[in-house]
């Protein structure tokens, strides 16, 4: 049957020849076949330091066929297809196993001026695709519609032209809720084995172009070879050969054409400089394995300054390669020597350059805690001999700031991050070794689509630097850290030489910044939603939030900015600047090995641990600061007797625990919030995970109830928060410390930065007033002037965020944006769902003695009128999530 085929087809020639097979990972795929018929496709994927694998089966019997997948993630898939059952009509079941909600039903039906298709998950409120095409095979028109019917929604609406003749297809596609229109061909070359091929996109929302043009040529029936370009100087080539009947080999490379110095992708897995090397300590071989065998931290003689502790370092570990390699086949050792100047961490690290993975984190200055219950540490250990640990690690300084270069052990995944992920980690944070830390960030949202600019972030990434720079309160540390494990393959003797590598590159002396200003122009400004999208989102959840027929009472909104600068912003100078901001803030830069800079300046804590006892805080509202210091007090004291912020302040777990802290004012430079301080101790240090995975997303973050919150937010917002408004910070052996990722940017090499922003909506919310709210959070020397060139004035104490060099991937229609508007709390009582009442459950642990005390008044704030309320069984799980509108 000839006809127009059904709407995937619009554009799928130019598409295959554009991006099909060109693979970015190690890919080995054998199909082989069994005496009765049966065909048996195993495929082998390596992604970094990870292999996955899967199995697929596939047996016919007449028109009916039955296709099995199994993968290493224990995913069974099933897909029974029947063909003809009347002329032109062929039906299609999908099911998972254990997901049982990825259930699907389809029907196709082809006819020679039609092709229709209409599917249907297979859940209590599913989701409805339907899409069709009519003309001819010369000449097609189509739509593509999806409706979710649990929100009523349309999640998805496209359309599509397409015209063929025997040599070319050309086609217009309007995608993305028609936020983007997409212009793509491809021509046979004289009817030889020759094709060439085009797509130009433009996004309506961000008013910017892409282009990819390539060919593709096929050498022999069973061998083509392909190459590609694009506008943002990608190059791509892949050789494919079949070297049995549906079995084949695919080799490709990309490099990029802008920075040719460095190193090209090849197969998708990146061949970096040597400075990359290092291991996954989230491999598949650490399942179930303990934690690893040496662990221990060795201190140098104090060194005058940082160039004298430098030479130490190397001769340390010099000395280590001319020793016999310890026995044991994992381990970890710090080796650090005390500097007796205190210098700046910032500077140091400035001074390192553009060299391998960084890290930085300035935690604020520790502040009075709520009375906690007592704790008994006779347990905590005493050290090892070699290192500060127990009784003896509770007389070292704290830790101002921390920055580090390269990984001894970096910890990665694409997957969400699980308890296995967790203890991967902890593996190799000795509890009597204070200073052994995992530096970095997970993802707001782990199941969202991960968009190209936060692609080497995967769903969270952490690093224990193989260098660092410890600043303390009266003097310094510098330090290195050795880690192997021979069932990662990653020896002793890899590891040495590595850090070796590292510490010839280390520069010994510190280089100022100018903290105060950032000497760069503005050239252009684009907001993602734009002000219209906006207020359409934010009305679109005040009715949601009003219907009786659902049960959300807050969501977290945000936006995302990108500005177009004359120079490219350096991470570690925004970080100088952000620094002044001292202790009311934490600073932050997590940046893999060549991929953007996520830094930050969050006023908010997520949690900190101490062995068992843990802290949180709430923060909610936004003011900025008086020009006087009366108009300061009335502002301050407007935002303690709203009744709109009263709300959002308001922190609900479940039906039985209910928390209202006695509020606060927080004043920093240029805003204030409502602040509170709780406190509760642990059973067993083992729980932290639980109480990570409790706390976010907070209601301050995503929203109330959490998965309806979370639903809106994939729904409504059109670009990829990444680790914007997720947990940041580290993990240690016998304390961890995470803030909230807000007040947060994304800064590459490239001359365009993303700054993020967000709001919570709740009943009362106006959009006007919030959409302003965002702009106060993006900092006063951003002032949004889009279309003139602006100097960059970063003022002390200022919490701008700039950042991305990449820019967001806008994959929805901008009429149903999200942005972000601030409130929360909503002005009824939440009845929460059980998903959400499992999450406060995840608290039992704590005991049911909590302590809550008013936070502190930097400047000038009262306490509010509320009495603290607390009924046993556990602390808030927003409790950590502060600033509920900036997510």
């Amino acid at each position: 049957m000839v006809g127009p085929g059904l709407y995937p087809e619009i554009g799928k020639k130019a598409r295959d020849l554009l991006y099909r097979d060109y693979q970015t990972d190690h890919k080995f795929t054998l199909t082989t076949y069994t005496s009765n018929g049966v065909a048996i496709t195993a495929t082998s994927t390596k992604k970094a330091d990870l292999i996955f694998g899967e199995i697929q089966s596939q047996i016919k019997n007449k028109n009916i066929t039955v296709d099995v997948k199994a993968n290493s993630d224990s995913n069974v898939v099933t897909t029974v297809t029947v063909d003809e059952l009347t002329p032109g009509l062929k039906s299609i079941l999908s099911f998972a196993v254990p997901d049982q909600r990825s259930g699907k039903f389809e029907l196709q039906y082809s006819h020679d001026y039609a092709g229709v298709s209409a599917s249907i998950g297979l859940t209590a409120s599913p989701v409805v695709n339907l899409s069709s095409v009519f003309g001819t095979k010369a000449l097609a028109v189509g739509a593509d519609v999806s409706l979710d019917t649990a929100t009523g929604n349309l999640t998805k609406y496209n359309a599509g032209l397409s015209f063929s003749n025997d040599d070319l297809i050309a086609s217009l596609n309007l995608n993305n809720k028609g936020d983007s229109l997409t212009a793509s061909y491809y021509h046979i070359v004289n009817h030889s084995a020759t094709a060439v091929g085009a797509e130009l996109t433009h996004s309506f929302s961000s008013n910017e172009n892409s282009l990819t043009f390539g060919t593709q040529h096929t050498l022999d029936p069973l061998t083509v070879v392909k190459a590609r370009f694009n506008n943002s100087g990608k190059a791509s080539a892949l050789l494919q050969h079949e070297w049995r009947p549906k079995s084949v080999w695919t080799i490709s490379a990309e490099v990029d054409t802008k920075a040719i110095d460095k190193s090209s992708k090849v197969g998708r897995w990146v061949q970096r400089p040597s400075c990359s090397l290092s291991m996954n300590g989230c491999g598949a071989a650490v399942a179930g394995a303990g934690a690893v065998a040496v662990r221990e931290t060795r201190a140098l003689p104090a060194a005058g300054a940082a160039g004298d502790a430098v030479g130490q370092l190397r001769e340390a570990v010099a000395a280590l390669e001319a020793a016999d390699p310890p026995a044991s086949p994992s381990g970890i050792i710090r080796i650090e020597v005390p500097v007796r100047q205190r210098g700046d961490a910032v500077e140091w690290l400035h001074a390192q350059g553009d060299l391998r993975a960084r890290c930085f984190f300035s935690a604020r200055a520790a502040a009075p805690l709520p009375e906690c219950p007592a704790l008994a540490i006779a347990s905590a250990g005493n050290g090892n001999g070699n290192g500060a640990g127990g009784v003896g690690g509770e007389q070292r300084q704290r830790p101002v700031s921390v920055a580090g270069v390269g990984s001894a052990v970096f910890f990665r995944g694409t997957e969400p991050f699980s308890l296995r992920d967790w203890r991967a980690i902890k593996r190799f944070l000795p509890r009597d070794c204070p200073l052994i830390r995992a530096y970095g960030a997970i993802r707001f949202d782990a199941t969202s689509d991960h968009s190209v600019e936060w692609e080497e972030f995967g769903s969270f990434y952490f690093i224990v630097p193989q260098v660092e720079y410890n600043e303390l309160e009266e003097s310094s540390v510098l330090a290195t850290t050795i880690a192997w494990d021979d069932s990662l393959s990653w020896t002793w003797q890899n590891a040495v030489k590595e850090l070796q590598s590292t510490l010839q590159k280390i520069s010994s002396s510190p280089i100022k910044v100018n903290n105060s200003t950032l000497q760069t122009t503005i050239l252009n400004l684009n907001h993602v939603p734009t002000k219209a999208s906006w207020d359409l989102a934010v009305t679109k959840a005040l009715q949601m939030i009003k219907g009786k027929q659902r049960e959300l009472v807050k969501v977290v909104l945000a936006r995302c900015s990108r500005y177009i600068t004359d120079t490219c912003i350096d991470p570690v100078e925004l970080l100088a600047c952000l620094k002044v901001e001292g202790q009311n803030a934490y600073q932050f830069c997590i940046q893999p090995p060549d991929a953007p800079a996520f830094v930050g300046n969050s006023p908010e804590q997520l949690f900190h641990r101490k062995y068992l006892n843990i802290s949180s805080e709430a923060l909610a509202g936004t003011r900025a600061r008086g020009k006087t210091r009366a108009d300061d007090f009335q502002i301050g004291q407007d935002l303690l007797l709203s009744s709109k912020e009263d709300n959002e302040f308001t922190i609900m777990i479940c039906d039985d625990v209910v928390v209202h802290p006695s509020k606060a004012l927080r004043k920093l430079p240029r805003v204030q919030h409502l602040s509170a301080q709780l406190a509760a101790r642990m059973r067993n240090e083992d729980d932290e995970f639980d109480i990570l995975n409790t706390l976010h997303p907070s209601p301050a973050v995503c929203g109330l109830p959490t998965e309806e919150a979370r639903q809106f937010i994939q729904d409504y917002e059109i670009f990829d928060r990444g680790m914007y408004a997720g947990p940041v910070g580290w993990f240690g052996g016998a304390e961890s410390e995470f803030a909230v990722g807000i007040r947060s940017a994304l800064l590459g090499k490239g001359h365009s930065t993303l700054v993020y922003a967000g709001a919570g909506i709740v009943e009362g919310t106006n959009p006007s007033f919030e959409w302003d709210e965002l702009d106060l959070k993006a900092s006063q020397p951003l002032k949004h002037k889009s279309k003139k060139a602006t100097k960059i004035k970063v003022a002390k104490n200022s919490g701008v965020d700039v950042g991305g060099r990449r820019r967001a991937r806008l994959a929805a229609d901008s009429g149903n944006a999200s942005g972000s508007s601030s409130g929360g709390g909503g002005t009824r009582a939440a009845t929460l769902r059980d998903g959400d009442r499992a999450r406060a459950a995840k608290l039992s642990f704590w005991t049911l003695e909590v302590a809550v005390a008013p936070g502190r008044s930097d400047g000038g704030g009262g306490a509010g009128p509320q009495l603290p309320r607390v009924n046993a069984g556990g602390i808030s799980g927003g409790g950590g999530g502060g600033d509920g509108e900036d997510s």
